[in-house]
């Protein structure tokens, strides 16, 4: 026969081991073992003004900001109506490329090394010296 005495040590046990399930649930939820990868997607308009307006911000202009792991697309779109502008990035894309005028091109590569990293255009244009960003790559 189970006494009342016995229910409540029961009773007091299945408090205990719930609460100490509870509290370790929360303490490893509130833990991060490290930063979710994500998906970074940034336009970059080329036009007489240079890289976003950078012929009034200054260089570098503009600084794009990611973490080591990130999917990053980058997306130029060249609002000049006269000039073709170019696009490469130190480390990720030396190789480069052209936008004509009124024509967008895009480049997606995985941020796999931190550091600070220029983009520029790579064809001579009237505001080539403007045309020149930062691309930063936390960990």
């Amino acid at each position: 026969m189970v006494t009342n005495a016995k229910r409540r040590w029961v009773a007091l046990v299945m408090v205990v081991v719930v609460s100490s399930v509870l509290i370790g649930a929360v303490y490893l939820l509130g833990r991060s073992p490290g930063r979710p990868v994500g998906s970074k997607e940034f336009v970059i308009v080329a036009g007489p003004n240079g890289f976003n307006g950078s012929v009034q911000h200054g260089i570098p202009w503009p600084i794009i900001v990611v973490h080591k792991g990130d999917n990053v697309t980058i997306t130029v779109m060249n609002d000049d109506v006269v000039e073709t502008h170019g696009f490469a990035i130190v480390t990720y894309f030396e190789k480069g490329f052209t936008v004509r005028p009124g024509v967008s091109q895009s480049i997606s590569f995985l941020a796999n090394r931190t550091g600070n990293f220029t983009f520029y255009c790579n064809i001579i244009c009237t505001v080539h010296q403007f045309m020149v960003g930062r691309l930063v790559v936390e960990d």
